[in-house]
């Protein structure tokens, strides 16, 4: 190993758009991070199923086309060899990221097989198969529960956290969540393992400065999040057609899965379904699909309000993150991961404390620049280099 690298941290990342890596969360953060990481010395390489160039060694390699081959399936002899080569390369591999914690086992294997025992293993659990989770009540979400699959893939996930070193979560309601959802899957993880730690923002979407109220529209609201009606997407555009009865309100919305395979669809058929609908609303001005960032940029810092998704056991949301170090006021259901991330104001129990904390926000400047700021003000623990501090830190670094 060379003499000026710190550490050699392979990723292997899932990506749920490689058609549209501005839109994929994973990639975004993955990206971020890795570039920070590569800067402070770091050997960072991404195993990705792209052809990409950044500012770190990138190699393809399939994870799976679908929600469960991604979880079920591994690209083992094409995993065996890549790492193969890592090794020979660079001598050692101190850390393997594992995005998808439900193959953990198989990476340990390939590890073992290759002589690598040293290497330790790393995942950050971005995503759990619950749809809701209030007052000790526990709801599998739908679309990974296909022939009672979630408790399984739960089961998977806490396997998975077990076999790893360190384990990161967005929020401590998650890392609750996280030990709830495996004891309902009659499994166990070790806690003492699991880190908090925000996942990081893109600084094109950070300001430079605290917010302003100019170039607002006060009746401009955003919805930037994928389509799924397991995000209460049917729900929010109910409530934006109740709201409309008091406001001349429009309604911009990216469409981010907008070109999914006929398998994907198959598996969950509503998200067409919902967009169908959705584009024959009235009050619905944009429809685009965040390939075109600075675009994005643009007209979030032009909406009054961003509305992050109706998902009660939601562990974060990147687009609330975008909205935050924009400086916009954000509006989140008063649950999940989202108590965490908002302040008080942003947070809604029911349509009329909704629609009466929205039309307050619009219609008076200084409660929208109150929550602005505040919200501009938590966006900063986003910064990749304050992430990835963190991440340093649980790498023992």
């Amino acid at each position: 190993m060379s003499a000026n690298i710190q550490m050699v941290i392979v990723s292997l990342l899932n990506v749920s758009n490689p058609e549209s890596l501005n839109t994929d969360s994973g990639y975004i953060t993955q990206r971020l991070i890795g570039t920070e990481l590569a800067a402070r010395g770091h050997k960072f390489i991404l195993l990705a199923p792209v052809h990409a160039r950044e500012p770190f060694e990138c190699h393809y390699t399939s994870m799976g086309h679908t929600k469960y081959e991604v979880r079920f399936g591994v690209n083992y002899r094409d995993l065996y060899c890549k790492l193969r080569r890592v090794l020979k390369k660079y001598g050692a591999i101190d850390w393997v990221w594992v995005n998808q914690p439900e193959t953990i086992a198989a990476i340990r294997a390939i590890l073992s097989e290759l002589g690598s025992d040293d290497t330790r293993i790393f995942t950050y659990v971005h995503y759990l198969p619950v749809l809701r989770y209030q007052e000790g009540e526990l709801v599998w979400d739908p679309s990974l529960n296909d022939g009672n699959l979630a408790p399984v893939i739960m089961n998977r996930i806490a396997e998975g956290c077990n076999l790893a070193d360190a384990v990161g979560i967005h929020t401590e309601f998650g890392k609750k969540l996280l030990l709830s959802a495996a004891a309902e899957a009659r499994a166990t993880v070790d806690g003492a393992k699991i880190s908090v730690m925000p996942i990081a923002a893109d600084p094109m979407l950070i300001r430079n400065k605290p917010p302003v109220m100019e170039n607002i529209q006060d009746t401009l609201f955003g919805y930037p999040n994928r389509l799924y009606a397991h995000y209460g997407t049917g729900e929010m555009f109910k409530y934006f057609e109740m709201m409309r009865q008091d406001l001349p309100l429009k309604v911009w919305i990216s469409d981010q899965i907008n070109s999914r395979s006929r398998l994907r669809q198959r598996l969950d058929p509503s998200t067409a379904a919902v967009a169908q609908k959705i584009r024959s609303c009235r009050f619905v001005v944009r429809f685009h699909d965040q390939k075109d960032r600075q675009l994005y940029r643009d007209i979030i810092s032009r909406s009054s309000v961003i509305f992050g998704p109706n998902r009660t056991a939601a562990l974060w949301s990147l687009s609330i993150i975008d909205a935050m170090g924009m400086g916009i006021p954000v509006m989140a259901p008063d649950a999940g991961g989202y108590r965490e991330m908002l302040p008080q104001s942003c947070l809604w129990s029911d349509y009329e404390d909704l629609s009466n904390k929205v039309y307050n926000i619009i219609k008076n400047e200084r409660t929208w620049l109150d929550i602005a700021r505040k919200n501009y003000d938590r966006s900063l623990q986003y910064r990749p280099a304050v992430v990835v501090n963190n991440i340093e830190s649980a790498l023992g670094v």
